[in-house]
């Protein structure tokens, strides 16, 4: 799959131009995460570890995002104390399942996730094209 440019949005946000049906079909891919927004215009990138969206034909989806230069200590996770194991998985986040499309609103369902207690997590943006790029608009997110 090509790697395109993600641009995603934190929150709801009003946003002006045409937002008729987008082709779902052009979310078909793997995409990289370039930009992230808050709605009050704060930055968040690059704080967050870049993610990469992949979305199938066949509906389903995965979102994987793995802070780089993790702590490579070699030792067991079960000798590991506290701290140790929250500096080695904190701001990692990965989630699967599947996605529905209807007009311009695309939404993810989280069915397994690195936290459990989002199993099951609805994951809804409206979303368009800009050119190659793919941005997303949190508009709402249900459990």
């Amino acid at each position: 799959m090509n790697v395109r440019a993600l641009v995603a949005c934190s929150a709801v946000f009003l946003i002006t131009g045409d937002l008729r049906a987008q082709d779902a079909s052009r979310l078909v891919g793997t995409w990289e995460r370039i930009y992230l927004q808050q709605t009050d215009g704060v930055d968040i990138q690059p704080r967050i570890p870049v993610p990469h969206l992949i979305f199938t034909p066949d509906g389903f989806h995965s979102f994987t995002s793995i802070p780089a230069a993790r702590d490579g200590a070699k030792k067991p996770l079960q000798t590991m104390s506290k701290e140790e194991l929250i500096a080695r998985f904190d701001g990692l986040a990965a989630f699967w399942g599947t996605y529905t499309v209807t007009g311009n609103k695309l939404t993810r369902r989280a069915t397994v996730h690195s936290d459990p207690n989002l199993e099951g997590h609805d994951y809804v943006s409206e979303f368009r094209f800009d050119g190659d790029d793919l941005i997303l608009l949190a508009v709402d997110s249900k459990n």
